[in-house]
């Protein structure tokens, strides 16, 4: 009944396909490059424990990044 499909909805992470979320891309504004963005998202999702985070970090320890030191991290869950 293909006939009747009317959308698609297709994961770019890599959940549905390989089971955990993967980093695609990053896309950084202005003049902050795309490895300082990087960079500082990995010294904050390190203290972090979602998922999300666990996958950004993996992708940050594949690259030659500049470490970051972070001195105040909250989590709030569900926000």
């Amino acid at each position: 009944m293909a006939c009747k499909i009317q959308a698609i909805i297709f994961d770019k992470t890599g959940t549905l396909t390989q089971g955990k979320p993967e980093v695609t891309n990053i896309v950084a504004c202005g003049s902050v490059s795309e490895k300082t963005v990087l960079s500082v998202a990995v010294a904050l999702e390190n203290k972090s424990e979602h998922a999300l985070a666990e996958a950004i970090v993996r992708y940050g320890n594949l690259k030659e990044l500049e470490q970051v030191n972070i001195e105040r991290f909250e989590a709030i869950p569900g926000k």
